[in-house]
């Protein structure tokens, strides 16, 4: 099993994989070549206008930009400074975009949904920032010619004056032109296959079946697994809600699966976009959450597995859903499989797929559970998200009790019986350990859990301050006149 060896090294290459990661779903797309670079463009302009001469024209206006900011260089005083500070924001942009197509943010899906592939960074922040600069520049350049022409001279600089005027028309109407290509391009687009590589969105719609979403909304806060059948294999996913919630997707969650799923050398290092969009993962589960239910997977894809139910059960999952693919061997026998596995009961087959409810023989399919001393465990009314998973009364009871959550033990779980702090132990259960528990005393009271920590408490109430202070030194005011 491969591990993340810690170092300074480790520590300076994930701050610069956290800085380069966006929020959601990771996508890998093709990396823009040298010359869209330069244009201020984070794709090829061939993918959004298949046209090559009408391409080639679309670049020559783009040119217009960078030509005008090199320009500016050749200016002196203000304008020239100006010009100098853009080409500074320039080479910072374009190193940003070179680097973040290099270094491995995630691990994702092509454009269309498919696949499971390490994902580099986006380089249109870099380049947002680079064509920033050239604007800057070209500007600069252009109100410095402005001025260099009287308005009513006569000759060579009245058509130069006009000329001008022309080419700042130029440059306003290139990306203009190249957003409308796009957009009617986008307008025709199915998202999938290569369509998805002008307009990944899909139609959202409901992608859970009605009584999945219920069971998600009721107090036991259950679980949606959703098996794909992909060329690599399933592809495996886990809701608490209808489709991927923004929290999943965040670049300190990416981080963590990036980290979990792949081998320490593929997350030190990454070589250009190009071959690494290309590559499949060979994916090293390193962590036993994710180890464990790919093997209930697997186990529950074969069938005829009698522990399976309330193994699942223990994730918190209460519905499985095979999404539909016609003609496809692998999702056939998966299903063949689910159907054959006791406790799982067939719900419905509807547009988003077959279904299954979840029925353990022993365990209780929720989020939260309470194990009292003779064993037997009952659901507590929890949440799906939130920092607050469960406030609500317990009773009490003639023994010690367990509280388990279908949550992994990262040290940040907090669990308070009458405002007195639970202490966490380990769940009994030889499977599952990954799960946080706390010890629950035979009283009763209010219980509260929660999750966070306390660079994240004092973060998230000194950020509104922050802003606060900003705004107010950037209130405008007066000043006082002094007299001598």
């Amino acid at each position: 099993m491969a591990r993340r060896t810690p170092g300074p090294g480790r520590d300076a290459g994930d701050a610069v994989r956290y800085l380069l990661t966006d929020t959601g779903l990771p996508i890998a797309v093709a990396p823009p070549s040298t010359i869209e670079t330069l244009l201020g463009m984070p794709q090829d302009v061939e993918s959004l206008i298949t046209d090559p001469a009408l391409a080639l024209a679309v670049k020559a206006l783009l040119a217009v930009v960078p030509a005008a900011a090199v320009c500016g260089l050749l200016t002196g005083g203000r304008r020239g400074n100006r010009a100098r500070a853009g080409f500074l924001l320039v080479l910072g942009g374009t190193a940003l975009a070179a680097a973040g197509t290099r270094v491995i943010t995630g691990v994702g899906t092509h454009t269309d949904g498919t696949g499971s592939l390490t994902v580099t960074a986006w380089a249109g922040t870099g380049i947002s920032f680079a064509l920033a600069g050239l604007l800057t520049a070209a500007l600069a350049a252009g109100d410095a010619a402005y001025a260099a022409l009287p308005a009513h001279a006569p000759g060579w600089r009245r058509w130069a004056r006009i000329g001008l005027v022309g080419v700042s028309v130029i440059a306003v109407a290139a990306p203009l032109s190249t957003g409308g290509a796009w957009a009617l391009a986008a307008h025709a687009s199915t998202a999938t296959g290569t369509d998805a590589d002008l307009l990944a969105l899909r139609p959202a719609g409901s992608s859970v079946p009605l009584i999945a979403a219920e069971i998600q909304a009721s107090d036991t806060a259950g679980r949606v697994l959703i098996l794909s059948g992909s060329d690599s294999g399933l592809r495996v996913r886990l809701w608490r809600g209808d489709g991927t919630q923004l929290t999943d997707v965040t670049p300190d969650v990416l981080a963590a699966q990036l980290a979990a799923r792949t081998a320490a050398e593929t997350t030190v290092a990454a070589g250009p976009a190009s071959t690494q969009a290309d590559a499949r993962l060979a994916t090293t589960l390193t962590d036993p959450a994710d180890a464990e239910l790919a093997d209930l997977v697997a186990r529950a894809a074969a069938g005829q597995d009698e522990d399976v139910a309330d193994a699942l059960a223990a994730h918190g999952i209460a519905v499985v859903l095979l999404t539909d693919a016609a003609g496809d061997e692998l999702t056939a026998s998966t299903r063949a499989g689910l159907e054959a596995t006791p406790g799982l009961e067939q719900l419905a087959r509807t547009d988003s797929g077959t279904s299954w409810r979840v029925a353990p023989a022993t365990a209780v399919s929720a989020r939260v559970t309470l194990r009292a001393a003779d064993g037997t465990a009952t659901a507590v009314p929890a949440t799906a998200a939130g920092a607050t998973v469960v406030r609500t009364t317990l009773q009490a009871d003639t023994g010690r009790r367990v509280l388990m959550l279908a949550e992994r033990n990262d040290g940040a779980w907090r669990a308070t019986l009458d405002g007195q702090a639970l202490q966490t132990t380990t769940v009994p259960d030889a499977a599952g350990r990954w799960r946080t528990a706390f010890i629950v005393p035979a009283g009763g009271g209010e219980l509260v859990v929660t999750h966070g920590t306390t660079l994240g408490t004092i973060a998230s109430r000194g950020i509104p301050v922050i802003w606060a202070i900003t705004a107010l030194f950037a209130l405008p005011l007066r000043r006082r006149r002094s007299t001598v």
